[in-house]
C-alpha cells in the first residue's frame, strides 16, 4: 500500500478535485458518473490505472481519504482473529474503520497482519490488539481465518 500513498504525490490532486471525488457515493463497487483527470469513472475498476476492487478501495482511502476498508489477506486475518470469527469480515472492517483517517487505518491493519499477526506463529506478545483479541483469548490463532476452499 505504500505505492498507493505515493499516488497523492504522483497524481497531484487539488482540493477542488478531491472534494469533487469525495462527493461521489461509492457502494457495492459502483459509483455515480464522475470525470477524474480526463477519465470517466463509473466503476471503481475504471480508475485510470485499471485497479481491481481491493486496489481501488485502498487508493480511495489512502489518496482521497474516502471511508472504505480495504480487506486483503492480512486485514482478513487480523479482523477474523480480533473478533473470533471469519464471518462478514468486510462489514466488520467497515465498522472498525477510523473514518477520520481511513487511509492510515488501512495501512496500519495491513502492516499489522504482515508483521505481527502472521499466518504462522503470530507474535501475540507484541500485538497492540492482544488484550482485545478473541482468538488469542480462546487460543485459536492458528484456526483463524479458516482456509478458503478453492473451486475446482
Amino acid at each position: 500500500m505504500g505505492a498507493f500513498k505515493r499516488l497523492a504525490f504522483i497524481l497531484p490532486v487539488t482540493r477542488e478535485e478531491r472534494a469533487r471525488f469525495a462527493a461521489v457515493s461509492i457502494t457495492a463497487g459502483v459509483c455515480e458518473e464522475v470525470w477524474y483527470r480526463g477519465f470517466l469513472i463509473r466503476y471503481l475498476s475504471d480508475f485510470p490505472w485499471h485497479a481491481g476492487l481491493l486496489t481501488a478501495l485502498g487508493i480511495s482511502s489512502i489518496a482521497f481519504g474516502l471511508p472504505h476498508a480495504a480487506v486483503d489477506g492480512n486485514v482478513r486475518r487480523v479482523i477474523s482473529r480480533l473478533i473470533g470469527t471469519d464471518a462478514e469480515i468486510q462489514s466488520q472492517a467497515d465498522g472498525l474503520l477510523d473514518r477520520s483517517d481511513p487511509g492510515r487505518w488501512n495501512q496500519a491493519v495491513m502492516e499489522l497482519g504482515a508483521t505481527i499477526c502472521t499466518p504462522r506463529d503470530p507474535l501475540c506478545d507484541h500485538c497492540p490488539l492482544a488484550r482485545a483479541c478473541n482468538a488469542r483469548r480462546e487460543g485459536r490463532q492458528s484456526e483463524l481465518p479458516t482456509k478458503r476452499v478453492k473451486p475446482e
